[in-house]
């Protein structure tokens, strides 16, 4: 991953998507949202998740893809 590039927390992408955080988390679950990209802090089932995020590219490609699968139907 290239260093500059910039990266997107949940809350960044809600406000993007305006999808909210339960719905995105299980959208991410099922494989209809993109896996994160990295995930910084707890990672295993007892504690908490650690923050998520995601390239911006990603989060770009996933958006324009729903957009041409709606225009197709």
């Amino acid at each position: 991953m290239n260093n500059s590039e910039k990266l997107l927390t949940t809350a960044d992408i809600m406000k993007i998507t305006t999808i909210g955080r339960t719905k995105l988390h299980k959208m991410e679950k099922t494989g209809e949202f993109p896996k994160a990209d990295t995930q910084v802090g707890a990672c295993n089932n007892r504690t908490a998740g650690g923050q998520k995020h995601w390239r911006a590219s990603t989060v770009r490609n996933w958006m324009q893809q729903k957009a041409n699968s709606r225009g197709k139907k």
